[in-house]
């Protein structure tokens, strides 16, 4: 598995809404907690992952916002703006996005 493999699968997570995979969108705040605490458990067993650094609002992987707006691009992501009052934008999958995750 390559990184945006994995934050594929993280996006995949359900999302507290029984069968439906990727039904809300996530924040990068939550996406980076979440690739973080995965790369702490399993950090023997990975050969690529992220590298954090600590950042404004906790661990940070510049390489995390490279490979979403890689996904946004081939369209297995979707970005989405959800009022004008967030600084950031939310993501969630795309169906390509779906396949690639299963």
């Amino acid at each position: 598995m390559n990184r945006q493999d994995f934050l594929l699968a993280f996006l995949y997570l359900p999302a507290g809404q029984g069968d439906k995979h990727a039904a809300a969108p996530v924040d990068p705040i939550r996406i980076m907690k979440g690739l973080f605490l995965f790369g702490m458990e399993k950090r023997t067993e990975l050969r690529e992952f992220y590298v954090f650094e600590p950042y404004l609002y906790g661990p940070c992987s510049f390489q995390v916002y490279s490979d979403l707006r890689d996904l946004v691009a081939d369209g297995e992501v979707d970005e989405l703006a959800l009022s004008p009052f967030h600084r950031w934008s939310y993501y969630r999958l795309m169906e390509r996005g779906k396949w690639r995750a299963q």
